[in-house]
């Protein structure tokens, strides 16, 4: 265990520290969706359908972000996967589509 120059806790499991690693995940999230919604805008509008796989990520985001930690981020692990699969299914079909 080492300690910034600031003092504050750090582990090598977790270098950025807890909140910072909370608002990335979230930021991934997000980045996720800007890109569906870019490739829309450059004419393949049906990879729009990969903003429905925000329907998924709102449990595991909420969890995230409500200070889930320990045994309780196992299930946001599995909510986690299901939103890469349903985003890869949904931007898959969009894209085969147009």
């Amino acid at each position: 265990m080492t300690t910034t120059w600031l003092g504050a806790r750090r582990d090598r499991g977790n270098p950025i520290g807890d909140n910072a690693t909370r608002k990335f995940y979230v930021v991934l999230i997000a980045a996720a969706v800007v890109a569906a919604v870019a490739m829309a805008l450059q004419g393949r509008t049906a990879a729009a359908l990969g903003v429905a796989a925000v329907a998924v990520a709102i449990p595991p985001t909420k969890a995230i972000l409500g200070g889930a930690a320990g045994p309780q981020l196992l299930p946001t692990l599995g909510q986690t996967a299901k939103v890469q699969m349903a985003y890869g299914l949904f931007v898959t079909i969009g894209l085969v589509v147009t």
